[in-house]
């Protein structure tokens, strides 16, 4: 049965920034809790439970994007929220009669009082909501390349890294 845990909002930006597509926040805590051994690969074995490290540790930073490729071109970007309206930039560049299109986008609006935090789309008169997770900027780019008549799986290539790095405990 599912139950609800509270998590303070620096915890839920990583799990949400860390979170694979299509991956839920319960989803994410179970993958960390394996990677540390804390739960078994199979759910219905208990695991053992090791000596967690003191001191310093390393562990894996979220999934960071590092450019993408699209009608074989690179761009570099380094925010998710950059290589959607990168995308949508580039589609309206070579659609310009299709701008409302980017209207069936769910985080997309002409005004931007009504978005949290709103950062406009080049080449037009639209905005879009920024404070999206990694998944969740990946499903709305894909979406806005089958909109404008694009198969995502070929056109689009994004480059991605895991940072290794060192913090204290």
């Amino acid at each position: 049965m599912p139950r609800t845990i509270q998590v303070s909002e620096e915890l839920y930006i990583v799990i949400d920034r860390d979170a694979k597509r299509h991956e839920s926040d319960s989803d994410v805590l179970s993958r960390w809790a394996r990677s540390l051994g804390l739960l078994a690969e199979n759910v219905n074995q208990p695991a053992s439970v090791p000596d967690l490290p003191q001191g310093r540790v390393t562990r894996n930073s979220p999934r960071r994007v590092e450019g993408f490729q699209l009608f074989g071109q690179h761009h570099t970007v380094d925010r998710w929220w950059k290589l959607f309206a990168k995308v949508a930039e580039i589609l309206i560049v070579r659609h310009p009669d299709k701008q409302n299109l980017l209207l069936k986008s769910t985080h997309v609006d002409q005004q931007a009082s009504s978005l949290r935090e709103a950062k406009p789309i080049l080449q037009t008169r639209f905005h879009f909501e920024a404070t999206q997770s990694a998944a969740s900027f990946m499903s709305e780019t894909e979406a806005l390349l089958r909109l404008f008549g694009y198969d995502p799986r070929r056109e689009l290539t994004v480059q991605e890294h895991v940072a290794r790095r060192t913090g204290n405990r």
